[in-house]
């Protein structure tokens, strides 16, 4: 026979200085979520006015070079516009699908497909995967990963291959050339760790606990050309793990590196 819950009357606030009291915290709260969202609209207006302005600007001068028959034009300064609002339009579209993203991961429509893979080997082919990127290319990628793992996890491959993802371009994004970022497993209370490392510039600890909020800016980016804008990217990752079951933490210290941690339960062996 199932077990009924148990009916629970509704609490009842009794007195009217409880009830001021939690009049007060419901608005504060409020208050709180859409100072928040403000925030988060004007920090995204900024991302997206940024470098529009830049291809604005470039198009402008380009365009009125022209007007002019002006045919001292360097062709070098076109191919390098060009490239330049290529690389902003580019950014602006990943920002724009973040927002969409985190509409939908806001009202529970992103689905999650769940399945059992070796946590090692899913790494090991995400490693072989990063090192054929050409932007890593001055970074020194290094696989911490046992060769002996055999434990599974229960994982949407797709959106953990999209944290990792974040991951490593954060890492990219905050290092200098020549830096490390690894990539490692390891295995402790029956969870799956992984994590990703860097030796470049860390995360001042009083931004440590803001960093997975969505639009919040760390520092300035170390990677010539890459810019720290504020991004949806750590809030959207957090998601990805909580909805696989998992959870994910960070540790930096300034001048010395940052690790992300995300853990998954083990699947059940037999």
């Amino acid at each position: 026979m199932e077990n009924k819950r148990k009916y629970e009357m509704p609490k009842v606030i009794s007195s009217e200085d409880e009830l001021a009291k939690a009049l007060y915290l419901a608005n504060k709260k409020m208050s709180d979520m859409e100072a928040k969202r403000s925030e988060m609209f004007a920090n995204i207006s900024h991302d997206l006015r940024a470098p529009l302005a830049a291809i604005n600007g470039r198009l402008e001068y380009l365009i009125g070079e022209l007007e002019k028959d002006n045919k001292n034009i360097d062709i070098n300064y076109i191919f390098e516009s060009l490239q330049m609002m290529l690389q902003r339009g580019k950014g602006m579209e990943k920002l724009i699908e973040d927002i969409f993203l985190m509409a939908r991961l806001d009202n529970a429509i992103v689905n999650v497909k769940l399945e059992k893979v070796p946590a090692a080997f899913f790494l090991e082919d995400y490693f072989y995967m990063i090192n054929e990127e050409p932007k890593y290319k001055d970074r020194k990628i290094i696989s911490e990963i046992p060769e002996n793992l055999t434990q599974e996890i229960n994982i949407d491959t797709e959106k953990i291959t999209r944290v990792l993802d974040n991951l490593f371009t954060n890492a990219l994004k905050y290092s200098n050339s020549g830096d490390k970022i690894i990539l490692g497993l390891k295995i402790e209370n029956k969870k799956a760790v992984i994590y990703v490392k860097d030796n470049g510039i860390g995360i001042d600890s009083d931004a440590l606990e803001k960093i997975f909020e969505r639009c919040y800016k760390v520092q300035e980016a170390r990677t010539p050309g890459a810019e720290a804008s504020y991004g949806l990217g750590l809030a959207i990752a957090k998601s990805f793990v909580e909805l696989c079951g998992g959870n994910i933490r960070c540790e930096s210290k300034r001048l010395y590196g940052t690790t992300f941690y995300i853990e998954f339960p083990l699947c059940e062996e037999g």
